[in-house]
């Protein structure tokens, strides 16, 4: 319908515009999961170099309100964990190495129903990421076991 009202000439303007708003509009919801997350308070653990071990793509975590469904990578070696956003909520959440020393687990419930796995980290003081339970007993048992998971 648009195309019959305005001229070739005149869409590639409208198109521009469109992608550019458009564009604008999604940095600003990343940047807001961002904070709403608690991600920028974990960047004390910013990867200083490509991540390598065995990678877990496309998995779901939960870090503040955002639950991340489908778009975390978890990569696990002997030293930490790694975490990283799918490339297209990647701006402003760098990915991140937590040596084990820093991790700890314990068992947990949210929504009063649901098992899942905290995991708190030394250095970014009261934050905590949720795992299910399944994920965390498999990062860890890949990682050669270097931390316990604690009963509730």
């Amino acid at each position: 319908m648009v195309g019959l009202l305005l001229s070739e000439a005149e869409m590639h303007p409208l198109l521009i515009a469109l992608i550019m708003v458009g564009g604008g509009l999604w940095f600003v919801f990343v940047f807001y999961v961002l904070y709403a997350a608690g991600w920028q308070r974990l960047m004390v653990y910013r990867a200083a170099a490509p991540l390598e071990g065995e990678i877990f793509p496309f998995r779901a975590g939960r870090l503040g309100s955002v639950r991340y469904s489908g778009c975390l990578t978890y990569t696990v070696n002997s030293d930490g964990l790694g975490l990283s956003v799918f490339f297209l909520f990647r701006p402003f959440h760098p990915p991140l190495f937590v040596p084990w020393q820093d991790i700890t687990a314990r068992q947990t419930k949210l929504y009063m129903f649901f098992p899942f796995v905290e995991l708190k980290f030394a250095q970014a003081k009261g934050i905590s990421f949720y795992v299910m339970p399944s994920l965390a007993d498999r990062l860890i048992a890949t990682a050669g076991d270097p931390i316990e998971i604690a009963p509730k």
